[in-house]
């Protein structure tokens, strides 16, 4: 389970992750500035093909889809350990975090409805 495997070892994949997100932001505003583009398929469209354009948008759906599916394993994998829940339980609590939680974010029109 992802909490027992310890705190350096999450911490250390936190800070990797976080370090890649900011090198991958970084080149994403570059290439914005430089193209005059705003949004990430509209720099794909004009740096490639049109036709990349609708690859990069599958490829990120796909990364969107198994995001949102590690987070509910994670979830639930720490909820079970920290409250020593049985399976029903944890699969209770999953299906309510995808309802209540994944579910209005993924519908939000903008980011910053809340």
């Amino acid at each position: 389970h992802s909490a027992e495997v310890g705190l350096l070892y999450q911490l250390s994949g936190l800070a990797a992750g976080a370090l890649l997100t900011l090198v991958s932001i970084r080149m994403i505003s570059r290439a914005s500035i430089e193209t005059g583009c705003w949004s990430y398929e509209d720099i794909c469209e004009d740096v490639f093909h049109p036709s990349m354009s609708f690859l990069t948008g599958a490829i990120n759906v796909c990364n969107c889809l198994g995001s949102g599916a590690g987070y509910l394993i994670v979830c639930g994998q720490v909820f079970q350990v920290a409250t020593g829940a049985d399976e029903a339980t944890r699969r209770l609590f999953v299906v309510l975090v995808g309802v209540f939680v994944c579910a209005p974010l993924a519908l939000a029109r903008h980011v910053s409805f809340m």
